[in-house]
């Protein structure tokens, strides 16, 4: 588990997961890159489980979008 940042928000994040997920499987939705209202990264992130789905995919829960901003 990685430590959670000192960044607004993120205990909303630890609240929802229960830890500080590492986003290394999250998708990227957005990236908005703008030098004067500043900068927002999106991503759908999840917990993966231990359980298999019956077509052999492991089952995501606690599934959420995180903006950084």
């Amino acid at each position: 588990m990685c430590e959670a940042p000192g960044i607004p928000g993120a205990q909303d994040v630890i609240a929802w997961f229960g830890y500080w997920p590492t986003f290394h499987d999250a998708e990227v939705l957005s990236i908005s890159l703008d030098r004067l209202s500043g900068c927002r990264v999106s991503v759908h992130a999840f917990e993966m489980t231990a359980e298999i789905d019956s077509s052999g995919h492991y089952v995501l829960t606690k599934h959420a979008v995180v903006t950084f901003c």
